[in-house]
């Protein structure tokens, strides 16, 4: 009969239902009275768990996997759960009854117009929560998984914290992610089926804000935009008093490592900042308060912040203006809620070093390239680019595979990886999704935006080339990308960072304020976006006191050609973006954009840059390029790691393929050039003191430059040298050593399977210790004690009394059973029972651990681990057949003792009575034996569950070896990527013409010491991103490109500190020999630095050249020998940089109206292209042109 329930109902006998509290996905909730008059709450869940079908069972099946974990935890502050039944299929759970929970709380102080709860008394709550919830994790290894304020219950005046659907154990870091999890307070780690430690105390953190202030800290309204911002965007903070944010900051890290050791831990930091509360009371008309069924923070759209002054803070919860079209002359709407008043910048500090805080912005595909190269370089410098914190990198994109793109390192290309923090996707949305009003009643492209342009949005949104997109695109994100922006700027000022950052590099300060670039092509649809990404940045630099922003424009523009060479569309964007440029550069011209209702808007009179650089672009971004197909190339085995088979693998090496362009010569290289020669070097400190002030007659001017040099290729020597030793040491992870499998491995097993408690010995041994607690006393004292009274003993005594003997085998009987095997088990036998499960559990939990960790010591790895498995159950086996045939033989022993027993006390006709020795002898091999046999078969019974556990590991470690072996078969394809062409710029070692060459030198000097280093680098590396090579492996959201960039990684940064520092100078001059020609090459990389985007003018009496050479006496020769070359008209300036020798060349005030980019051609395709306006926005009715006086 089916179940109801319905108000009166029993669905468990005695517990009658009242009202229904409330419902959910999970269920729903009904407050019931119990037997004794005493009120409860009773949860049911939905589906049935008699249903085969997996999608109507999960929630109860896990919510009854919930129950399991955490019934035996005990705490006043925890919702008390009494009983959980089966009723029907459906699972029913009892608990307290609570007066209400915190959301509920909340929203009753909202009623009364604060803006949260009260902060003494939240501080209670949080205290109280962050107890309990450390308790689960400290010593039940226990996660919540869903802390939110609905989920924390009061009783009064104290905490309950309850609804433990989502509670998972520590014993893997690796776990599912179910639905229930909810994403608003959800750690970034849990998106990637990761739960940690810290995962419950970031969404405390998430949880205190919001009751606070009524502002979380990320504030997406979807999955993806939540995703995004848990992932990538900083946390806004600025609602919450200034002195709450250190600890929230901590608190909601992206890393798990780098949040508070416990729960407690952050509170006590909450309480530790604040002593006086802030103010939190606001006045709310009638219309504005927000009502119990509909509470504000339910919305769609909140303000990004929340002052803690009476005023801001009320207007930032009263409804946003309208949002109203930006004409030219248009102001922004009055009353526009600021998130955070402007501040005062600290005080300048200078010095003569190069190095100040920088945050580089790419925007789109050269955008991203620029800033995976800029990496690359800091890398072979200085090692891992994220160790100088003070220079940071953010990438922007409207490509859908922009995460795809960026988070992979390409070596052949001299591309890094980027960080996925680093990686800002701004992708388009469908048509339907721009049309829709916000709160104010109109959309986003309102008043500057075509709206026809939306038909052309295909089924995937992309750009298509139009630049109006790319401005679309930032509006979507604007939100989270300003809080981004703002957080990166942040962080390159934390004065600690560029402590850390000068400590790491050695190189002196020039300045702490700081200096953005912003660097995109202006020919693609993306770059739409570069004047409301450059004005942002200059608007939130002003909000943090810093009057005069520099920002720096870095721009790649085709160059001129025959007019099938550049596409219409490619012309009519570069001139649009160029005249954008210029008109918003005129003194005069304001630039205003209003993006979000709540956030606001930008006004700004100033130019976007302080300085534009204009270069030649990628050819990519003129055309797509063809694709390309790798031929499979065979590689030689590596099936050992050690010193002698990298040597022997130099013999037979796998040929890159060739590539058609230089480093030296690559636009990209050209571009990071000019902000690594600012960053790290005197030249650019040079250029700018060189620089005339900029001439009014010539108009708005823009720089271009040129630059060419003689460097050796280190980066590309680490690089490729790296990719091998990447194979070699993938090899070692996969491959069977047989040296290892005789010799390492047998004593590794034997050595385990002994701490672990699991060898044969061990295990009896154990067993007689529970069965000897059982009476308190060994078995054969209690045997003896037994068998004592009715044993004859002597030769001369007689037989015992017949129902003394009868009596004597029914103690034993209860004792230790009989071998018949037909009675109930003993408490004997229960208790050796417990006992092996209890070594089963430990010992099997030890060894398994041991196991994994084998996985993660260099010196074993997967393949190993999988051979001592194999070794741990061909253990098992033999174990288990000893014990097997030692139960069989002590079961006929027992037996053999037990038969003249019985025959005794049941004699049979014409039976032969046993005599007293027989008697004797029958009590003295019977029970003991008995008793041995039972501890044997028990041992049998655990060494073949262990076999079965271990059995199951194999194919486990199995599945992991071959999830990486698919990593070591993207090294074929990783070896055959070409190596640059060593052209006249680079100066190689002698003997070796090509950079695969000089790779295979470098390798034949390793020794096993670096490969070992290698190693320990590698293992650090994968426990910070992946927790360990194991989690890696049976990770299978974790795609195998990650595992090989970190390891290629790695092995670059100890290669490249072992490669040392070299004589550039030295090698330049035996490279070029005698004066003429030495001097020749000087005066050709002179010429070839010629910047080439324009021709001669007035611009070329400004040039600024300076020459980079080897400190001191390394150097001298260079620059007498540029004295001869060079022009006699030229001042040239000299600058020491150490491992290359660079001339520099720019012409800095270029006017934009001699570039070629206005050209007849290119003014004809800008203006006659019809499908759509070239230009990003269409509320400025009059462009200026760059003609205009």
């Amino acid at each position: 009969m089916a179940v109801h329930f319905e108000a009166n109902a029993e669905p468990i006998p005695g517990y009658r239902m009242l009202d229904r509290l409330g419902s959910g996905g999970f269920g729903e909730v009904w407050k019931c009275i119990a037997p004794g008059g005493i009120y409860k709450a009773i949860k049911i869940i939905h589906g049935d768990l008699r249903s085969k079908d997996n999608d109507l069972v999960r929630y109860a099946e896990q919510e009854l996997k919930s129950m399991e974990r955490v019934k035996q935890v005990r705490h006043p502050y925890l919702l008390a759960l009494d009983r959980y039944d089966i009723v029907e299929g459906r699972l029913l759970i009892v608990m307290e009854l609570a007066d209400c929970n915190l959301w509920d709380r909340f929203r009753v102080y909202r009623q009364k117009g604060l803006i949260g709860i009260p902060r003494d008394e939240l501080m209670v709550y949080m205290q109280e929560a962050a107890e309990v919830l450390d308790l689960m994790n400290g010593e039940h290894g226990l996660l919540h998984l869903d802390v939110k304020p609905q989920n924390i219950f009061l009783q009064w005046n104290h905490v309950k914290v309850g609804d433990f659907g989502q509670v998972k154990d520590l014993q893997g870091l690796a776990a599912q992610v179910t639905g229930g999890i909810t994403p608003v307070y959800a750690a970034p780690e849990t998106f990637d089926g990761i739960v940690t430690r810290a995962c419950d105390q970031y969404s405390l953190a998430c949880v205190y804000q919001e009751l606070l202030t009524g502002n979380r800290p990320f504030d997406g309204t979807s999955m993806n935009q939540l995703l995004m911002q848990h992932l990538a965007a900083p946390p806004n903070l600025n609602p919450s008093p200034e002195a709450d944010r250190p600890a929230l900051r901590r608190a909601l890290a992206k890393k798990s490592e780098e949040r508070f050791a416990t729960c407690m831990d952050f509170v006590r930091a909450l309480r530790a900042g604040v002593t006086t509360p802030p103010p939190t009371s606001i006045v709310l008309s009638a219309a504005d308060r927000p009502s119990v069924a509909a509470p504000l923070l339910g919305s769609s759209e909140r303000s990004d912040a929340v002052s803690w002054d009476a005023t801001s803070v009320g207007s930032s919860l009263a409804m946003p203006v309208d949002l109203v079209s930006i004409k030219t002359d248009t102001p922004l709407p009055a009353g526009t809620p600021d998130a955070d008043p402007p501040r005062l910048a600290p005080p300048e500090l200078t010095g003569d070093g190069s190095l100040q805080p920088t945050l580089l912005i790419g925007i789109g595909a050269s955008g991203r390239q620029v800033l995976q190269r800029f990496r690359a370089d800091i890398a072979d410098h200085y090692g891992n680019p994220d160790a100088i914190a003070a220079i940071r990198t953010l990438y922007l994109d409207t490509d859908p595979q922009a995460a795809e793109l960026g988070g992979h390192d390409k070596p052949w290309e001299r591309l890094a990886a980027l960080p996925a923090e680093q990686i800002f996707p701004t992708r388009l949305n469908r048509p339907t999704h721009y049309m829709k009003p916000r709160l104010s009643g109109h959309a986003i492209t309102e008043g500057w935006f075509d709206t026809q342009l939306l038909n052309k949005l295909p089924r995937t949104p992309v750009t298509m080339g139009y630049r109006p997109f790319g401005r679309l695109a930032f509006f979507d994100h604007f939100r989270s990308l300003s809080q981004k922006i703002t957080y990166d700027l942040e962080a390159i000022l934390d004065p600690d960072a560029l402590t850390a950052s000068l400590e790491h590099t050695g190189l002196e300060l020039r300045t702490n304020r700081p200096r953005v670039y912003v660097v995109a092509a202006l020919a693609g649809g993306t770059g739409g976006m570069f004047l409301d990404v450059a004005y942002t940045v200059r608007h939130r630099l002003k909000k943090m006191g810093y009057a005069k922003p520099d920002v720096v424009g870095l721009f790649f523009v085709p160059p001129d050609g025959p007019t099938e060479s550049v596409p219409p569309l490619v012309r009519a964007n570069v001139c649009a973006a160029l005249t954008e440029l210029n008109h918003y550069s005129r003194p005069g011209t304001i630039f205003q954009a209003f993006y979000d209702e709540r956030s606001g808007g930008v006004r700004d009179a100033d130019a976007p840059f302080t300085a534009t650089y204009i270069l030649p672009a990628p050819l990519e971004t003129v055309n797509t390029p063809a694709g390309t197909n790798s031929s499979a190339v065979a590689t030689s085995k590596m099936a050992r790691r050690t010193s002698s088979d990298i040597k022997a693998l130099s013999s037979s090496r796998v040929m890159p393929k060739p590539a058609t362009t230089t480093l030296a010569n690559d636009p990209i290289a050209t571009a990071v050039a000019r902000v690594r020669y600012d960053l790290f070097t005197p030249v650019g400190r040079m250029a700018d003191a060189a620089r005339p002030r900029s001439l009014s007659a010539l108009g708005i001017t823009v720089r271009t430059f040129g630059r060419s040099r003689f460097s050796w290729p280190r980066g590309a020597i680490v690089d490729r040298t790296a990719r091998v030793l990447t194979g070699v040491l993938l090899t070692h992870w996969v491959s069977p050593d047989i040296t290892r499998a005789r010799h390492l491995i047998p004593a590794w097993v034997s050595e385990k399977m002994n701490a672990a408690g699991l060898s044969k010995d061990a295990v009896q041994t154990a067993l007689h210790k529970a069965a000897a607690a059982i009476f308190q006393e060994p078995i054969p004292t209690v045997i003896a004690k037994i068998v004592d009274p009715v044993t004859p003993k002597g030769w001369m005594a007689r037989t015992p009394d017949v129902n003394k003997v009868i009596g004597v085998l029914d103690q034993l009987g209860k004792a230790i059973g009989h071998p018949t095997g037909q009675k109930l088990p003993t408490a004997l036998e229960e208790a050796l029972r417990s006992a092996a499960n209890d070594v089963a559990a430990t010992g099997g939990i030890m060894l398994t651990t041991a196991v994994h960790e084998m996985i993660d010591d260099p010196r074993f790895r997967l393949a190993s681990a999988e051979e001592a498995i194999q070794q741990i159950l061909t253990y098992l086996q033999v174990c288990r057949a000893e014990c097997d045939a030692e139960a069989d033989r002590l079961d006929r022993a027992a037996r053999a003792g037990y038969d003249p027993l019985m025959a005794y006390v049941h004699p049979q006709s014409g039976a032969k009575k046993p005599s007293a020795n027989d008697i004797a002898e029958a009590f003295r091999s019977f029970p003991g034996s008995q008793f041995q046999a039972g501890v044997a078969r028990r041992t049998a019974k655990l060494f073949e569950h262990l076999k079965l556990t271990f059995a199951e590991l194999r194919l486990q470690i199995s599945a992991s070896r071959q999830r990486i072996e698919v990593v070591q078969k993207l090294i074929v394809t990783d070896l055959e990527q070409p190596s640059p062409v060593v052209d006249a710029s680079y100066l190689m070692p002698p003997g070796c013409p090509t950079i695969e060459d000089a790779a295979q030198r470098y390798l034949q000097v390793l020794t096993d010491d670096d490969l070992q280093e290698i190693e320990r680098l590698v293992q650090i590396g994968i426990e910070e991103h992946f927790g360990g090579l194991y989690q890696a492996s049976v990770n299978s959201t974790l795609k195998p490109e990650m595992i090989l960039d970190l390891v290629r990684a790695r092995a670059r940064l100890h290669l490249n500190s072992r490669l040392g520092e070299v004589d550039l100078a030295g090698m330049f001059k035996a490279k070029w020999g005698g004066k003429p020609e030495a001097a020749q090459a000087v005066g050709d990389a002179y010429r070839t630095a010629k910047p080439t985007l324009v021709g001669n003018g007035p611009w070329v009496n400004h040039a600024v050249t300076v020459l980079g050479t080897p400190a001191a006496a390394a150097g001298e020769h260079l620059r007498q020998l540029a004295d001869h070359a060079f022009p006699s008209e030229d001042k040239t300036l000299f600058a020491d940089t150490p491992d290359e020798m660079t001339v520099y060349r720019e012409y800095p005030d270029v006017p934009l109206a001699v570039l070629p980019q206005f050209g007849p051609a290119w003014e004809a395709a800008y203006s006659s292209f019809s499908e759509a306006s070239p230009h990003a926005r269409t509320d400025v009715t009059q462009w200026i042109g760059v003609d205009a006086e």
